[in-house]
């Protein structure tokens, strides 16, 4: 049966949170630094290297979520959609979503989508690329199969 890879995960994701990674590792080590070179623990050292750490922590938990996506995250084969390793017959889907991802006023071209299944099961995936663009194409495949249109 032929496959179509419809959506992947995106590439981005891990580029910006290695920056923040070693963002917060510098602050830290920074803050580190002042309180062992001066011999004293001032709060604003303290404040650096609580949230340097927490940058980094955040950081490594964002790529470990990251990396538990599978790169190759929906296909289609003929009339059922492969979704991270579970088969939805086109049939069973009653509606599909997305959100971008967003970081206070900057919003990124990957997101997370959801499959709403008639069955009330919801189905959904983090680190998605192009989240917009797979909305569509896949409310172009459900029509052509003679399923509902989600609205946007």
């Amino acid at each position: 049966m032929e496959q179509e890879i419809i959506a992947k995960r995106a590439a981005g994701v891990v580029s910006l949170y290695v920056v923040s990674l070693v963002v917060g590792l510098i602050l830290a080590a920074v803050g580190v630094g002042f309180m062992v070179s001066e011999g004293e623990s001032g709060i604003m050292w303290w404040i650096a290297v609580a949230i340097g750490g927490a940058f980094a922590l955040w950081s490594v938990f964002v790529i470990v979520r990251y990396l538990c996506v599978p790169e190759t995250v929906l296909t289609l084969e003929g009339e059922t959609f492969l979704f991270r390793g579970r088969r939805i017959p086109i049939a069973d889907i009653a509606r599909i979503d997305y959100r971008r991802a967003r970081v206070r006023h900057t919003v990124y071209p990957w997101g997370r989508f959801f499959f709403y299944l008639k069955d009330g099961t919801v189905l959904s995936c983090n680190y998605v690329e192009d989240v917009r663009e797979l909305f569509a194409r896949l409310n172009d495949i459900i029509e052509s199969h003679g399923g509902p249109r989600s609205a946007e």
